[in-house]
């Protein structure tokens, strides 16, 4: 059977989605630190857990009579998330779990600029070192980041970021998820490092002039520094950990650390991955815009 943490978010969502097109309901356990949040999914016929990563109880509790662990980080800030995934690591290996699939990033160097690098990197050591079948499914960047995630919103016609002339292999959640759930259902995975991203890496002039098409306004990118990102990320209200962070994520992929264009994907999936232009086609009527605080 299949667990899978954070289930409640995104992209939790999406593999559990992805996971049912692929197996029986029967198959699959979804988990979440307040389990509440996944009861529209009791319909579906699929198994739901308390599983919060601050509680190595819970998480030995969720874990009994499951095969795969599909580990996805939470967004807390760097030193929590390194002990939470190895709270979930060793309550894995108690439990009995056989295999766990790692949702991490592109750069994975635990002396990055990047603080959620660092957490990737110190992960997937614990992995290494728990004796337990892994696979580490290192992501590039969303492509919903344009719908979802404040900072890369249109504001006033603009994009605005201090990544200067880096180039992003942006991913759709959804082909990720669908490469999740091949590793999860397929044996001869384990020991793997797959680098997944979109097929082709666009600048955020490129980014812009496809926003400005789909969406029938002109949308411009706008080159800002490290410090008015900061302020800016700020401004909308995110704590400190998450500002760092943004400017961090700025950083390396000025570095070229989002760069990198692979064939992982497809040959997971076994098709093409989406491209940034048919997803904002997809999705052109979702929020694309954010009201910075007064």
């Amino acid at each position: 059977m299949i667990i899978i943490t954070a289930a409640n978010g995104h992209l939790g969502e999406d593999i559990v989605s992805a996971l049912l097109k692929r197996t029986s309901a029967d198959n699959i356990v979804a988990a979440a630190r307040n389990p509440r949040k996944l009861e529209h999914r009791k319909s579906a016929g699929i198994g739901i857990r308390r599983a919060d990563y601050d509680d190595p109880d819970s998480l030995i509790e969720a874990f009994k009579g499951m095969d795969t662990l599909i580990l996805i980080p939470s967004a807390v800030p760097i030193d929590q998330r390194m002990q939470q995934n190895r709270n979930v690591i060793s309550a894995a290996k108690t439990s009995g779990i056989s295999r766990i699939l790692f949702l991490g990033l592109l750069d994975s160097r635990k002396d990055s600029a990047l603080p959620y690098a660092k957490a990737v990197a110190d992960t997937e050591k614990a992995l290494a070192e728990s004796g337990m079948q892994c696979t580490n499914l290192r992501m590039s960047l969303y492509m919903e980041n344009f719908f979802e995630w404040p900072p890369f919103m249109v504001h006033n016609g603009k994009i605005s970021l201090a990544t200067e002339d880096a180039r992003i292999s942006y991913i759709s959640r959804s082909d990720l998820a669908d490469a999740t759930a091949v590793v999860a259902l397929e044996r001869g995975h384990a020991g793997k490092n797959y680098e997944l991203t979109g097929p082709a890496a666009l600048s955020y002039d490129e980014v812009a002039a496809i926003l400005s098409q789909v969406l029938g306004e002109s949308v411009s990118y706008n080159r800002i520094t490290p410090e008015e990102q900061y302020a800016r990320v700020k401004e909308l209200g995110a704590p400190e950990y998450i500002a760092q962070g943004s400017v961090g994520m700025a950083a390396v992929c000025r570095e070229g650390a989002f760069d990198t264009v692979t064939t992982h994907l497809e040959e997971l999936i076994g098709r093409a991955p989406e491209d940034f232009l048919s997803l904002i086609k997809r999705q052109k009527d979702k929020k694309h815009r954010v009201k910075l605080r007064d």
